[in-house]
């Protein structure tokens, strides 16, 4: 039988919702169903907590430089500003009386410039100019000595490890973009350029390094003096 709702009031009809859901309620509840009992704690477990060691900083490590020898050119350095205690703009005279493990000699044929010479045996030997006459180091060369065997052994050397007696192999390697010179001479020479008006210039003798001239100019000047 269908019941006509349409003419409940609003209130009427709500009134018989509100009983058929509490109806409805009461059925879904069975009788033996045990009431929900209180629900247990979970029981505190004592966990032992290590002490975390404060962090340490490693220590600083400062670098020095080692002090520089002077009575073993091959602890010296071939760089653009000179080498070893032989220093492109420094003092002549001050760098000539710091040399005291070599014999000196001063160049008589230069009046107007001062040239200087040091030796040692089983080393290279070494000259300094200021070429300017002012007292002030414009060029360094280290050069072979009378032993060339000593003189590569005990040579200074360029960073890359390029010192007197290095073969033209070993030079190109080291220095790809090093420069051929043509001075028109049978000598090679060749020429690396810091890009700040300074030169490191190689002259390779008998496929071997035989002179290295540290320099503000582009070419090897042919005389010390001139």
């Amino acid at each position: 039988m269908v019941h006509d709702l349409s003419g409940l009031t609003t209130a009427r009809l709500a009134g018989i919702l509100a009983l058929g859901l509490l109806l409805s309620g009461c059925s879904s509840q069975h009788a033996d169903a045990p009431a929900p009992g209180p629900t247990a704690s979970a029981v505190p477990i004592a966990s032992t907590i290590q002490p975390t060691a404060a962090p340490t900083s490693a220590p600083t490590v400062t670098a020095t430089a080692a002090p520089l020898n002077l009575n073993d050119p091959s602890s010296w350095i071939i760089g653009f500003s000179g080498v070893g205690p032989m220093v492109l703009g420094a003092d002549l005279t001050s760098t000539k009386e710091s040399m005291t493990a070599f014999s000196q000699t001063l160049w008589d044929e230069c009046p107007s410039r001062s040239v200087v010479t040091f030796a040692e045996a089983g080393s290279p030997s070494f000259v300094i100019a200021d070429q300017g006459g002012d007292g002030i180091i414009q060029q360094v060369v280290v050069q072979t000595g009378e032993s060339a065997a000593g003189s590569a052994t005990s040579s200074a050397r360029t960073s890359a490890g390029i010192g007197i007696g290095a073969t033209l192999d070993q030079l190109t390697i080291a220095y790809p973009a090093i420069t051929y010179q043509d001075a028109g001479t049978p000598i090679a020479q060749y020429a690396l350029a810091s890009g700040e008006g300074k030169w490191i210039h190689f002259v390779v003798l008998e496929d071997k390094v035989s002179q290295i001239i540290v320099s503000p100019q582009a070419g090897i000047a042919k005389e010390l003096c001139g």
